[in-house]
């Protein structure tokens, strides 16, 4: 049989003897929250209480402990008839130190904290998961803008609040440099998806273009990876059909860009053979995607595509280059005149 070490029995006994008061913590802090409202005292119990159990996440000593104590702050989030002032209250007491926490150094209570602010779904949490967008560790930021994707339903009740997000999820999507992150900033911008009220599309049309500029910027200096933007490609076209004026010509003329870059890669000398096939169907989506702006604002589209004669596999390059700029000018000429006016 075997036989537990003295250090094994303490610890043991430490973490049974703490059962107790953990559960009469958790309870006692669950019984503020359903309250229909909290008087000042009541608030500054719940503040002290959380703040302590956010600033024990940094302090865990093994992956155990933070877990556990993760879950305690999980829990009240989830808490079984928990009020809308009781919300408020654990919002407002729970986001500054779980933003301080998630924007650490440490992986783990960077994580831990991270997953807690998802859960609260309360606008106190959008200015939080907006700056846990610019952690150092990919992960994290990908459970952020995840975040802000599950509370736009929440958020749409405020257009301060949708915007805030969105703005948000616009600049640092516009850095963003991991795909995996990258994906799920567009797919937290596309309110449609999410079944937001189409009065957000100019915001989320802007989203998009802003996006779309700061990517272009970094395709011009060289990242050649034109695909990770195919999720944005796609949800462009139900932002644009919702969007009013300022909205449209900011994602046109951002799409606009988009193409033209593509067009100049695929015929650039030092762009392999092989990567030709690729860069013809990324463009087919920006085309596709202009042409339905096109159509949306009631102007007749051009009859060639840009798509067409990349995808023509001509061997004489020079010729389809002209081709292929030609039916772009076309679609230029368009954008040029009324409503858009792009230069």
């Amino acid at each position: 049989m075997k036989r537990f070490s003295t250090i094994s029995l303490v610890v043991a006994f430490c973490a049974a003897a703490a059962m107790p008061s953990i559960a009469r913590a958790q309870s006692s802090l669950e019984g503020l929250l359903k309250k229909t409202s909290l008087n000042r005292e009541e608030k500054a119990t719940l503040e002290a209480e959380v703040k302590n159990k956010v600033k024990q996440l940094v302090d865990a000593p093994n992956a155990q402990a933070l877990g556990d104590r993760r879950d305690f702050l999980l829990k009240l989030t989830r808490t079984s008839g928990m009020t809308p002032a009781g919300l408020a209250a654990l919002a407002d007491a729970a986001a500054d130190p779980l933003q301080y926490v998630a924007a650490a150094e440490v992986f783990d209570a960077a994580y831990a904290a991270t997953l807690v602010l998802v859960e609260l779904k309360h606008a106190s949490a959008v200015k939080p998961m907006v700056a846990v967008l610019a952690s150092e560790f990919p992960a994290v930021r990908y459970l952020a803008a995840r975040g802000l994707k599950g509370a736009m339903p929440v958020l749409q009740a405020s257009a301060a609040d949708l915007t805030a997000a969105l703005d948000g999820l616009a600049q640092r999507g516009a850095k963003e440099r991991d795909p995996i992150v990258l994906r799920a900033i567009y797919d937290a911008i596309d309110l449609h998806a999410a079944g937001v009220n189409t009065k957000y599309g100019d915001a989320c049309a802007a989203a998009l273009a802003a996006v779309f500029r700061g990517r272009q910027d970094a395709l011009i200096a060289g990242s050649r990876d034109e695909s990770k933007d195919l999720r944005g490609i796609a949800a462009s076209s139900a932002c644009y059909e919702k969007a009013a004026e300022d909205g449209r010509i900011q994602l046109a003329a951002a799409m606009a860009g988009l193409l033209d870059h593509c067009v100049n890669r695929y015929f650039d000398p030092d762009t392999s053979t092989e990567a030709r096939p690729g860069l013809a169907d990324i463009a087919a989506e920006q085309e596709k995607a202009l042409r339905q702006f096109i159509k949306a604002s009631g102007v007749k589209e051009p009859g060639k595509t840009v798509a067409a004669v990349l995808k023509s596999q001509s061997a004489d390059l020079t010729k389809q280059e002209a081709d292929a700029r030609a039916v772009l000018e076309e679609i230029r000429k368009i954008l040029r005149g009324d409503p858009w006016k792009l230069p």
